[in-house]
């Protein structure tokens, strides 16, 4: 959101409480409070391209609440690394027009479902471990990952990656998972990737 002061004061108005709180907390280092921003600290976050939400159950922490979903982020378009760990959220919806990021981590949340980040295509690390995602589908178009990450999920097979979306993949944690041995056989011997576990 490029925009002037107005129009981000009335975006900052329009947030959920939680969101609010989760801005003032892990970007501005304030106490847990809905209270706005001042303009230049409005600039400040509409500038940044690194952002980090890591829920009160994180190894290191910089919330004291447990966000329930993603709808404040979806006007930081400029952002380039987002780590939202350790939360409650459910759905990636919100992040369909970050097309923008690079590295993504969302370990240790409720994701079942990868929509909304079929046009991620500038991803090259995908951090999901943790969650109970069932498909990795929406993934199909991801041609530039490196990294990928989706151990401890509720996945029966690897469908998703297939030869146009893992040239680049040097770093693959697909278990544990209930997949069969032959997923994990199609993966090494016909796509070359290593599956690993943690």
């Amino acid at each position: 959101m490029s925009g002037t002061a107005a129009t981000r004061a009335t975006w900052w108005a329009g947030l959920e409480a939680q969101w609010k709180v989760a801005y003032n907390e892990a970007f501005f280092q304030k106490e847990p409070t809905e209270a706005t921003p001042t303009g230049e600290e409005l600039e400040e976050l509409f500038t940044c391209v690194n952002f980090r939400f890591a829920g009160p159950r994180a190894f290191h922490a910089n919330m004291s609440i447990e966000l329930t979903n993603l709808s404040g982020l979806s006007a930081l378009r400029q952002a380039r690394i987002l780590i939202v760990t350790n939360h409650q959220v459910a759905e990636l919806t919100p992040l369909a027009e970050l097309t923008g990021l690079t590295a993504l981590f969302l370990n240790d949340n409720a994701i079942e479902r990868l929509t909304g980040m079929e046009n991620l295509v500038a991803l090259t690390s995908l951090q999901l471990a943790g969650n109970q995602i069932r498909s990795l589908e929406p993934l199909e178009k991801l041609a530039r990952l490196e990294t990928l990450n989706c151990g401890s999920n509720k996945l029966a097979s690897f469908a998703g990656l297939h030869t146009g979306n893992t040239e680049h993949l040097d770093h693959f944690v697909g278990l544990p998972n209930r997949v069969a041995q032959t997923e994990i056989d199609r993966l090494q011997n016909d796509l070359r990737v290593k599956v690993h576990g943690f």
